[in-house]
């Protein structure tokens, strides 16, 4: 779930202009943040040419859950499939692999390294059953206006768990460590003042690039809106009971005088916690991230594969990446930490904004269920090519009367099937496009689909894609199924995966 994609995610700006941000989750430098204005508000463009399967960034989230489904066969504190768990020595719902895990995952501080696993300080003691709401209001789910969801409120109830309270206030309040280029929290100041720049670094550890994030407060209704509003109160008194420090009855003196550096409470008014989780339940609807585990059930048929949603995470820099029903990069999730690294599935020249796919992509629905997705989660209406274009799906008729292809001599367009160049009647893109179609990728897909995955086969899968980037125009269904084989093999080589033939 997630992003910047629409002028629901961003700050209008007169015209386009790159800011002074460090991006923690890409040292190198690869990826550079920009205020496109009224556009797509913020986005992210890389910095110099990129090749196919470069990695642009390497995210943490700052808050992560383990979904319901999987309390019995993870570790709620590192999310590693085990099937005889520990289980939790204070409540009946959630267990760990380890003495240590059981231990990490109650500690109120934990190191750099654990910082966004899975925490279990303030959902102890019968919380966690209280906070997984399914609705937000009690409305009926027969009303269309009914809202609310588990999965949302718990990841919005663990962004303020996670968060240090004195460092929650400072956030608030721009004091302490955020008193230099504080500008308040969204909360209380709105998006058009605190995203008008970034943080100067963007830390996905830090409660500053949680609290950046678009909330398309102004996109919603006032049913929505009321019924998040319930919900923040009432997860806000599980957070209390939990044991978090607030204070709810002498709080009567900062309830109507604006947070600032010189209106600096001792603890935080219970209000105020309540605001802030009002804010995380709007912004994690359109920010979130499934963290999915790949199960193998067959080494001798990797096409035989479900991908498995286990953690909802909230990545504070993969959230500022814009959307396209055909994205520039993709998404393959890593052991340890539920890290993520972003990847770049064509080669892109320096400037060049980057984009992924929130839902499905045009080659799997139809623009009207893409559409249809989009502007009910995420509050935006596509205009990538995809969508503007209405490309076909894969294996639609269509798709055959639209093949064209790049001439490598001449760079000109070539309409199948025609078998030579209109403009300088070579014949050499038919012909590499017949080998590809009928040789090269047909081959490597038998290797792959019978696990014969290794170094090799990414390279090989890589230089197809190249191959079919600087040949074929598209849409095209070749190249869409020699995009989904580099994919598996990224997946196989270097994302998270388990093989359990008896699933």
């Amino acid at each position: 779930m997630s992003k910047d994609s629409s002028n629901c995610k961003k700050v209008s700006c007169k015209k386009e202009k790159e800011v002074s941000c460090h991006l923690s989750a890409s040292p190198d430098g690869l990826l550079q943040l920009k205020n496109t204005g009224n556009k797509r508000g913020w986005a992210l463009e890389v910095t110099q040419d990129i090749a196919v399967g470069d990695v642009l960034m390497v995210d943490k989230p700052y808050a992560s859950n383990l979904l319901s489904d999987h309390f019995g066969t993870h570790c709620y504190h590192c999310y590693k499939r085990m099937l005889s768990l520990i289980p939790c020595d204070c409540c009946p719902y959630v267990g760990f692999c380890s003495e240590f895990c059981a231990e990490n995952a109650k500690k109120h501080v934990l190191p750099a390294s654990a910082k966004g696993a899975g925490r279990h300080v303030y959902d102890c003691h019968g919380i966690l059953a209280c906070i997984m709401l399914d609705n937000y209001a009690g409305w009926s789910k027969e009303n269309k206006d009914s809202i609310g969801g588990p999965i949302v409120a718990r990841l919005a109830f663990a962004c303020v768990a996670n968060t240090d309270p004195d460092t929650l206030l400072d956030y608030i309040c721009s004091s302490g460590r955020y008193a230099e280029e504080g500008r308040g929290h969204q909360a209380f100041e709105g998006a058009t003042k605190v995203r008008e720049k970034p943080p100067s670094v963007l830390d996905p550890t830090d409660y500053s690039a949680a609290a950046w994030l678009v909330a398309c407060s102004e996109h919603r209704n006032r049913a929505d809106l009321w019924q998040r509003t319930v919900a923040a109160v009432f997860l806000t008194y599980c957070l209390s009971l939990g044991g978090y420090p607030m204070d709810w009855f002498d709080e009567t003196p900062d309830f109507y005088i604006a947070p600032s550096p010189t209106n600096r409470p001792k603890r935080l008014p219970a209000s105020w916690v309540a605001a802030c989780i009002l804010y995380h339940l709007q912004s994690v609807s359109a920010n979130g991230h499934s963290y999915s585990e790949e199960v193998f059930v067959s080494f001798d048929n990797l096409s035989a594969v479900k991908s498995e949603h286990i953690v909802s995470c909230l990545y504070p820099t993969l959230s500022l990446v814009n959307h396209s029903c055909d994205p520039t990069t993709f998404r393959v999730c890593t052991g340890g930490g539920v890290s993520c690294f972003l990847a770049a599935l064509r080669p892109l020249p320096a400037g060049s904004e980057i984009f992924d796919c929130y839902s499905d992509c045009f080659s799997v629905a139809s623009k009207v269920t893409r559409q249809k997705e989009l502007t009910s989660h995420y509050l935006f209406q596509c205009v990538c090519k995809a969508c503007t274009e209405d490309w076909p799906r894969f294996l639609d008729i269509r798709l055959e009367a639209m093949r064209a292809l790049k001439c490598p001599q001449c760079k000109g367009m070539i309409t199948l099937p025609a078998r030579r160049c209109p403009h300088c009647k070579s014949p050499k893109a038919p012909v590499l496009y017949e080998r590809l179609t009928n040789v090269t990728l047909p081959k490597q897909f038998e290797l792959v689909e019978r696990g014969v995955v290794n170094e090799g086969s990414v390279e090989a899968a890589k230089k197809l894609l190249e191959d079919m980037n600087t040949l074929i125009e598209r849409p095209n269904m070749l190249y869409d199924r020699a995009q989904e084989m580099f994919k598996m093999t990224i997946d196989f080589t270097r994302g998270a995966w388990v093989f359990e033939p008896w699933a």
